[in-house]
C-alpha cells in the first residue's frame, strides 16, 4: 500500500497458481456476517472482531479452497478483494491495540504489506502481491483501489458487507462515488482539486496524466462539478492530500 514501484515481471508458475483458484463457488457469507457485525460507517470494532472465531474460520476456508479453472472474472476479483481486506483485519488484530498499521514491524520485511501472511488455495501471498501482482495485473480496473482497505483513515471505507460476483460492479461503483465525495475536495471557481494520494501512487492506473485521472472521476461527481471538469479539465491544478495513517477503528 506504500512505497510504489513498477510492477515486477511475473513468473509463469505464479500466474498459473493465480489463474487456478476456483472462485466461482466460494462462499463469502462468514466474512459478510463479520462485516455486518463489526463495521459501522467504514470503521472497525477491532476489539470485538478479535474475539470472534468466525474470522479464523473464513481465513481457513480461503487457505483450504480447492483449485480449478477460474470460471468467472467477477468472482475472482471479489475473492481477491475480500481476501486482501480480511487478511488486513487479521494483521491488525494480531497486533492490536495499535495506532497505525505502520506500527507493525517484522524483521526482514520492508513494510507490513511485504509479509507473506495470506494463505489462499494453499499458497502464501503478501498483501502487496495480492494488490500489485494479482488484482492490478489480472483485472486492470482502477476501481480496485476503491475496494481495498489498508486499515487507515484515508483509505476507502470498509463496507459492512462482503464483495460478491453478483453485485461486484454495483459495489465498486458505490465505493467510487463515496470516495469521490469523502476523500477528495474541489474548488470550482479556482479550478483547484485536492485529491487523495491514491491518484499519485497509482497514477498509471487512472490514465496517462493527472488530467486523465480527473476525467476518470467525472462519472462519480455531482452534475455541476462534472460539467466544470468536462469543460476545461486541463486548466485544473491538482494538490495531493497527505495520507492519514491513523487506524480506521471505531471510537
Amino acid at each position: 500500500m506504500i512505497f510504489r514501484k513498477k510492477l515486477p515481471i511475473l513468473i509463469s508458475g505464479f500466474l498459473l497458481a493465480v489463474n487456478c483458484l476456483k472462485a466461482g463457488n466460494f462462499d463469502h457469507s462468514l466474512f459478510d456476517q463479520l462485516l455486518h457485525t463489526y463495521v459501522k460507517e467504514g470503521l472497525v470494532d477491532y476489539a470485538g472482531l478479535g474475539k470472534d472465531a468466525r474470522l479464523k474460520q473464513y481465513l481457513d476456508q480461503l487457505a483450504e479452497m480447492e483449485t480449478a479453472d477460474l470460471e468467472n472474472q467477477d468472482a475472482g476479483m471479489a475473492l481477491w478483494i475480500n481476501a486482501y481486506n480480511a487478511y488486513t483485519l487479521k494483521l491488525i488484530i494480531d497486533h492490536y491495540p495499535l495506532k497505525s498499521i505502520l506500527d507493525i514491524k517484522k524483521p526482514g520485511f520492508e513494510t507490513p504489506w511485504k509479509i507473506p501472511l495470506a494463505r489462499i488455495g494453499g499458497t502464501d501471498y503478501s498483501l502487496d502481491q495480492i494488490e500489485n501482482e494479482i488484482l492490478r495485473v489480472r483485472w486492470s480496473d482502477p476501481r480496485i483501489h476503491y475496494g481495498l482497505v489498508c486499515a487507515a483513515q484515508s483509505c476507502p471505507r470498509l463496507r459492512s458487507e462482503a464483495y460478491t460476483q453478483e453485485r461486484l460492479h454495483e459495489q465498486l461503483e458505490d465505493q467510487a462515488r463515496w470516495f469521490m465525495l469523502h476523500r477528495n475536495r474541489f474548488e470550482q471557481k479556482k479550478k483547484k482539486a485536492y485529491l487523495s494520494q491514491v491518484y499519485e501512487w497509482y497514477a498509471e492506473d487512472f490514465g496517462k496524466n493527472i488530467q486523465a485521472a480527473l476525467v476518470s472521476l467525472i462519472p462519480y461527481a455531482e452534475p455541476e462539478l462534472a460539467a466544470a471538469l468536462r469543460k476545461n479539465v486541463q486548466d485544473w491544478k491538482v494538490t495531493f492530500v497527505p495520507w492519514d495513517w491513523k487506524l480506521n477503528t471505531q471510537p
